[in-house]
């Protein structure tokens, strides 16, 4: 250890020494052992130097020894601070006050993070975790995940699978829904084959029961298809379970329009900053922001949060609002551009409605409206299987 850092943490004294035994009594202090550093001769005579704090009563009596005086100039390390602190009671309260709150916020659960919802609102769940005992400010030790997992998953039909952990602070939630399967009739069930679409039959395959349908013919949403009705040749009618399916052609319209003027819109160098102490679900506005007069406006919030690490938040949040008002403009929007990005996005569309059909063909056209609107149409030419099972009678 260097001699700074053991001297700080023993404590050290600068001290003065005056009078006519001034040199004797350095003398004395070497004979003995004792470490005096820093020695500087001053102007009227005498010296000072730096010396441990243990040392100090030996130096006084050197000192009435050698007939010189010794006094202490300036105290410094950790005894020192220590003792200076502890007369400072407002500050110790402080302290201890701010570490009790600091214990009995982290346990506690202040962030709620729901993942994995895709039909399933946020809210629904996060409603249900409520009931169940888990919310904001709720004390972690209390809250038992297995409960709230049963809770959830017994009150919501529409999740497969549910699971909770708590990082720090943090309560994270991941959910799996169920999927949506349409119901199959038992093999058992007379039914008949349904077409759910309109177009032309370009094949035909009848597993069981009659065919209803031939190639070449054009069928709507509810013809039959197949029908699971069978008259023998003495006349007997058997109901049976029809299994059939038909590759049709169908076509498929997307239209979209678009406005013949697009507003731009330019963020200005004006600022106006709104700052709010945030505790909890409770908001304390510091600043007040401006009237922005403008209809546009460009908004920017930062949240600074009060954090011991990333899995340790605390409720308590600056947060401050920047808004720059804007400038808009109309531009006039360019027929080449507009047709080249509208086909595309068309197409997306199409394909995101008809994901398992395949695309033979389309035509797409753009046109101005009387109200001088851009209206894009894409008509496609689609092959698609159909058959679909419904009970007879």
């Amino acid at each position: 250890m260097s001699r700074s850092v053991s001297d700080r943490l023993r404590g050290s004294l600068k001290i003065r020494i005056e009078g006519p035994g001034a040199e004797a009594f350095l003398g004395k202090c070497v004979r003995r052992g004792v470490v005096l550093h820093d020695i500087r001769r001053v102007s009227d005579g005498g010296y000072t130097a730096w010396a441990a704090a243990g040392d100090y009563r030996y130096l006084l009596r050197a000192g009435r020894i050698s007939g010189c005086t010794v006094r202490i100039v300036e105290k410094r390390g950790v005894p020192f601070s220590v003792r200076r602190l502890a007369r400072r009671w407002a500050l110790w309260a402080g302290a201890i006050i701010c570490a009790l709150f600091v214990v009995f916020l982290s346990g506690r659960i202040w962030t709620i993070r729901v993942e994995g919802c895709r039909d399933t609102t946020q809210t629904e769940i996060l409603e249900l975790m409520r009931q169940a005992g888990l919310k904001t400010g709720a004390k972690r030790s209390s809250i038992s995940r297995s409960s709230v997992k049963n809770y959830v998953i017994l009150n919501c039909d529409k999740l497969s699978y549910f699971t909770l952990n708590f990082v720090g602070t943090n309560a994270v939630a991941h959910v799996w829904e169920r999927e949506d399967t349409p119901d199959k009739l038992r093999e058992d069930v007379p039914c008949d084959v349904i077409s759910d679409l309109s177009g032309v039959v370009l094949a035909l395959r009848v597993r069981t029961g009659n065919a209803e349908v031939k190639v070449g013919d054009t069928v709507t949403a509810g013809t039959a298809i197949a029908s699971g009705t069978v008259v023998s040749a003495l006349g007997k009618t058997t109901l049976l379970h029809a299994s059939a399916e038909a590759v049709l052609r169908t076509w498929y319209t997307v239209r979209a329009a678009v406005p013949g003027e697009i507003r731009t819109v330019s963020p200005t160098e004006r600022m106006n900053v709104s700052q709010s102490l945030v505790f909890g679900a409770r908001r304390i506005p510091l600043q007040s922001i401006e009237n922005v007069e403008e209809t546009w406006y460009d908004k920017n919030v930062r949240r600074r949060t009060l954090r011991l690490r990333e899995d340790f938040r605390f409720p308590i949040a600056l947060e401050s609002e920047i808004t720059h008002p804007c400038e808009t403009a109309g531009e006039a929007v360019n027929a080449t551009d507009l047709s080249a990005a509208l086909e595309q996005r068309m197409l997306l569309r199409l394909r995101a409605a008809k994901p398992d059909a395949e695309i033979t063909g389309y035509t797409f056209s753009v046109e101005r409206s009387a109200d001088g609107a851009w209206l894009g149409v894409l008509r496609a030419e689609l092959i698609e299987t159909t058959g679909i099972s419904v009970p007879i009678g």
